[in-house]
């Protein structure tokens, strides 16, 4: 007989048994939630870090693109 379904053939929850903690506090909503929104803060603030350095990446190189074009333009006009 097969323990793991009821006399009327539906499985059975099973429940596995506690190893020294609490396994609800694993799937405590309430902390799940707080867990997510904090990890989504963080990602969005990481995200905007990492924005604003590739703009200031592209500035900076396009400042530097710049400054070689005057550089090369002045030495073309001494030859």
């Amino acid at each position: 007989m097969d323990l793991s379904k009821s006399p009327h053939g539906h499985s059975k929850k099973v429940h596995p048994k506690k190893s020294g903690h609490d396994s609800r506090r694993d799937l405590n909503v309430p902390v799940l939630i707080r867990t997510i929104r904090r990890s989504t803060k963080e990602k969005v603030q990481i995200a905007s870090e990492v924005s604003s350095m590739l703009r200031n990446q592209v500035a900076e190189r396009a400042s530097a693109k710049e400054e070689a074009n005057i550089l090369q333009a002045e030495l073309d006009s001494r030859t």
